[in-house]
């Protein structure tokens, strides 16, 4: 065992994150699988159609909340490594996605929609920004 440095982690899991953020993993994932963009898109196509009980439940008390934490947290590890460009729009996500909270509680689900489709163009931004290495530090 050797002590590695959270940075340094951080900094390791870069390349993960931009295979992920391009879809370039979707080789080991189910068929249909949507990300980013595309999945923000058809979240706010289903609950255009009609937001069940079922999915309304599953967002407001478990993806929401989930979804806004770790996207702040990627903010926060990327802001430590010097990512403020990235760290920035992560933070922006984490925004967006943390407040679809009220408005799904509350059914107001028009909002909802508009937020989503706020949120999907941030992941093309994210991703060229992790892959623009090597300007910020």
């Amino acid at each position: 065992m050797r002590d590695v440095a959270e940075e340094d982690v951080f900094r390791a899991s870069l390349p993960a994150a931009v295979r992920l953020l391009s879809m370039q993993c979707a080789r080991h994932l189910p068929a249909g699988t949507l990300g980013n963009a595309e999945a923000a898109e058809a979240l706010a196509a289903m609950i255009e159609d009609g937001c069940g009980d079922d999915l309304r439940g599953h967002l407001i008390h478990f993806a929401i909340r989930v979804g806004a934490r770790r996207l702040a947290d990627a903010a926060t590890c990327l802001a430590r490594i010097g990512r403020g460009g990235a760290a920035r729009i992560a933070s922006e996500q984490a925004q967006l996605v943390g407040s679809l909270q009220y408005p799904l509680t509350v059914e107001r689900d028009e909002e909802a929609v508009a937020t989503l489709r706020r949120l999907g163009p941030t992941y093309a931004r994210l991703l060229a920004a992790l892959q623009d290495a090597g300007r910020e530090r």
